[in-house]
């Protein structure tokens, strides 16, 4: 499902400008495609990261509360730690697909 999610919005997005033929690329853009890849991973570990958090205390905020506030406050929290986790792994699928037509 979540692939073809990504595909859709591949679709809408403008092509990417490293459509040279891989024989054209010199030992310095393999290097940078490399540092990219790196980049990329962490980049969702971060927001990952984020995700695990607001999700965490969302449910901190709903189990040691009792008011009705603090109870939506919380299940917002939850909602939105969820949305972000989701973004998150849309994003790096899309650009992990990306450098792999551009390396491989």
């Amino acid at each position: 499902m979540i692939y073809r999610i990504v595909k859709i919005v591949d679709q809408r997005r403008p092509l990417n400008v490293y459509d040279h033929p891989k024989d054209e690329l010199i030992l310095r853009d393999f290097l940078a495609l490399d540092r990219t890849v790196l980049a990329n991973e962490r980049t969702f570990l971060a927001w990952f990261r984020t995700a695990i958090s607001m999700i965490a205390g969302g449910l901190a905020v709903v189990k040691f509360s009792n008011e009705t506030l603090f109870l939506l406050g919380g299940i917002f929290l939850i909602v939105v730690g969820g949305v972000i986790g989701f973004i998150g792994i849309v994003r790096y699928i899309r650009i992990r697909q990306r450098l792999e037509k551009i390396k491989f």
